[in-house]
């Protein structure tokens, strides 16, 4: 059954950092991972691929958005630095499994596995513990 093998990407509040606009526009990475699962359950090549690209802009106008916010935090410019390129490997990661799937038939199940386990995993580890420290200089992650 397809849709055991590409499991909806569900929001829960566990993900979210405490910084309003940076977890709605992590929600909305979220609903934008869904549209493209929903388009290769369909089989819909076209609108694979323009979720793909939408994910893509919206992902570059967020990491553009958070580093700001974190820029205009105090973060430590080797911190963000290496933030930048975490998300600057996510989006070079996400062109080159784009490529690769229009090339290749059943791509698209390996790249929304991807986007959904490396957007939760840089939401709940690096973002969430970023917001922290900002937040909270000096003070102990809960």
């Amino acid at each position: 059954m397809p849709t055991l093998e590409l499991p909806e990407f569900e929001w829960s509040e566990a993900f979210a950092c405490g910084v309003d606009l940076i977890d709605r526009q992590h929600r909305n990475l979220v609903d934008l991972i869904n549209l493209l699962r929903s388009a290769i359950l369909r089989g819909d090549t076209v609108g694979s691929a323009n979720s793909v690209e939408s994910l893509q802009a919206y992902a570059r106008y967020h990491f553009a958005y958070e580093e700001s916010w974190a820029r205009d935090r105090g973060m430590p410019q080797a911190a963000l630095d290496q933030h930048a390129r975490r998300h600057q490997a996510f989006a070079d990661r996400i062109q080159a499994m784009a490529e690769q799937d229009s090339r290749e038939e059943g791509q698209g199940h390996a790249l929304h596995r991807f986007l959904a386990n490396w957007l939760l995993e840089h939401i709940v580890k690096d973002d969430q513990e970023m917001v922290h420290r900002l937040l909270n200089p000096g003070g102990a992650k809960a």
